[in-house]
């Protein structure tokens, strides 16, 4: 964590839950919120995140590397990203039947995500192994949260 004029940088744990200690944002304008180390938040954590964020309505969240985790929480719970909040890049899983492999694409919403003509994510970045590559999400939900974003 570190705090330079009124910035905050955090880096999410590996695990979000009800007992993640998070920061204080008392005079804090924006924070940067690295999802590189996480790897499951569960509900009770996603209900710790959004009152976290709704503390303080001024605060200004950047959020990048997010989990499919996450991702996946963020599409059940639409409340969890706010206004206040700016996606920067996540995580999307593929698998490929062929190899029975999985892997996980980082996605920079500026150069890799546009919005089609109904209002759906299109990914212009392609996983580059070889093989015949699926996204691999629960629901068709999993985007919402960007097409939100990119939608305003």
């Amino acid at each position: 964590m570190s705090d330079k004029n009124n910035e905050l940088s955090y880096k999410a744990p590996e695990v979000l839950n009800e007992q993640t200690a998070l920061p204080s944002l008392t005079e804090i304008d924006t924070v940067h919120v690295d999802f590189s180390q996480n790897r499951l938040i569960n509900s009770l954590g996603i209900m710790r995140w959004t009152a976290w964020i709704n503390s303080s309505n001024k605060v200004k969240f950047l959020l990048k590397n997010l989990s499919v985790s996450f991702m996946t929480q963020a599409s059940l719970f639409p409340e969890v990203i706010t206004d206040q909040i700016q996606i920067q890049s996540f995580y999307v899983p593929f698998f490929s039947a062929k190899g029975s492999r999985e892997v996980e694409l980082l996605i920079d919403v500026e150069k890799d995500v546009k919005i089609n003509s109904e209002g759906k994510v299109e990914l212009l970045k392609e996983v580059e192994e070889d093989g015949q590559w699926e996204i691999d999400v629960l629901n068709n939900r999993y985007f919402s949260c960007v097409e939100a974003q990119l939608s305003k």
